[in-house]
């Protein structure tokens, strides 16, 4: 058992050295990778050494915001409520842990009475000590006697009655896990687009170039195309309004399948379909539809006239196109 598991990058191992040592001084005893036994999955360890610590410090830096291990075991940290992280420099956090307090330690030079360095050390020795940094703790569970005095039937029934209770506590905590997941996944997918569509407008400004050479030459396209397939994903895992509004936002960027199909530089309506997997846009000349579970249904649609709206009906079956003079098709 260990108080703390420490993310970091391998570049900051020095670093990283001096800093558990710090914290051991302290009373709080840290689990680092090169922990791991010779022979031993590193995936596994790593899934177990989380699960058995009382808090989560992740250690933010150049190299460690480019880390998808590093963002893995914060995510788990997060989730599990017991995440503490720590800025080794002036890097800012990946934009999903922006949100959570970061204690400043890049001006730190291991000084004992560091005011950020107390103050971490506070705020972990609180952690370890609170419910939700107990790996053992089994909150939210209900506890149910079943009395075996009377009748044989009475007993079965009792026992039948609370086999079904068990299982309909079991089958909601399954629900409610599943759907929270889902919900986190979103968020960080969202998050993950909005901050591929940032990128493609800092780059665009730096490129002092016109928006299609900017595209077809300088990398945007891909940048668009990565904003939108994220943010596709992110529809698919829960239907938020910003996670639609993200894919709406890169759909409109997105040039290239347009000029592929025969469209403008600009998209017009966006339809998503109840669940995400199904959408459809449109420039005015002409529908595109995406299935994104099964491609062979995509197609493009031809449609006589301007496009002035496009409309999923309930099932996600059927696609209303609406022309510019109310005409549905």
């Amino acid at each position: 058992m260990h108080d703390l598991f420490i993310s970091y990058a391998r570049e900051d191992a020095d670093w990283i050295e001096r800093f558990s040592e710090m914290l051991k001084s302290e009373g709080l005893v840290a689990w680092k990778d090169s922990s791991i036994p010779t022979g031993k999955s590193y995936g596994r360890v790593i899934e177990d050494a989380i699960a058995n610590s009382r808090a989560v410090v992740v250690v933010w830096s150049h190299y460690s915001v480019e880390s998808d291990w590093v963002r893995a075991e914060a995510t788990e940290g997060l989730a599990r409520g017991i995440l503490m992280p720590v800025r080794k420099d002036k890097t800012a956090p990946p934009l999903r842990f922006r949100t959570v307090q970061t204690i400043d330690l890049a001006s730190w030079q291991f000084e004992s009475e560091y005011p950020a360095f107390r103050g971490l050390v506070s705020e972990l020795r609180n952690l370890v000590q609170s419910p939700q940094g107990n790996p053992k703790s089994e909150t939210g569970k209900q506890t149910m006697a079943v009395s075996y005095s009377g009748t044989g039937a009475r007993r079965k029934l009792m026992v039948i009655a609370g086999v079904l209770l068990a299982a309909a506590v079991a089958g909601a905590v399954w629900f409610w896990q599943g759907a929270e997941n889902r919900s986190r996944l979103s968020l960080e997918l969202t998050a993950a687009a909005r901050a591929a569509l940032d990128e493609v407008e800092a780059g665009y400004k730096a490129s002092r170039r016109y928006w299609r050479f900017y595209l077809a030459d300088a990398g945007g396209e891909a940048l668009v195309e990565k904003s939108v397939l994220l943010a596709l994903e992110a529809v698919k895992a829960d239907a938020t309004a910003e996670a639609i509004e993200v894919l709406r936002q890169s759909l409109v960027l997105l040039q290239r399948p347009l000029q592929e199909f025969g469209y403008a530089n600009t998209t017009g309506s966006v339809e998503i379909a109840p669940g995400g997997a199904r959408l459809a846009w449109s420039d005015g000349k002409g529908i595109k539809f995406l299935d994104t579970e099964d491609a062979a249904k995509s197609r493009d649609l031809a449609f006589d006239g301007r496009v002035a709206g496009l409309a999923f009906l309930a099932d996600g079956e059927y696609l209303l196109a609406i022309g510019g003079g109310g005409a549905l098709k």
